[in-house]
Formats: C-alpha cells, structure tokens, sequence
C-alpha cells in the first residue's frame, strides 16, 4: 500500500470506509472461492486484500470513525 493510498483513506468519512471494507471482504470472498476452485492464477492477491483489510480497520479505529 502506498502512502498516498493510507492518506486518502485517512480524509474519508466513516460511511465511505465501511463502503470499502464491504468492498473488500466481498473481493477477498471472492477470491477464496476462486482459489478454492482452482480458477484464480494469482493465489497472492488473497494476501494483499485482507492487508487493505486490515488497514481500513486500523485507521477506523485510531480516527475513532465508529467501528
């Protein structure tokens, strides 16, 4: 994650992060279900989702957006 992306997340609202988290659990559901079935090539990219995963929530939680 670049920090420019860590930054930008930081100015959203709270309604815009739990967009994104829903956007990224979906994605990482997704993923797995891919993974599981042997259609995904890039098996890494389950990591990178639930890393932005835990970032959103982190930044929730230290800008007390209400998680």
């Amino acid at each position: 994650m670049k920090k420019k992306d860590m930054t930008m997340w930081k100015n959203k609202t709270a309604a815009e992060i739990r967009k994104e988290l829903g956007d990224a659990y979906a994605t990482l559901n997704k993923l797995k279900f891919d993974i599981a079935l042997g259609k995904a090539k890039n098996v890494r990219e389950a990591r990178k989702v639930r890393k932005t995963i835990a970032q959103l929530h982190t930044i929730a939680q230290s800008e007390g957006k209400g998680f």
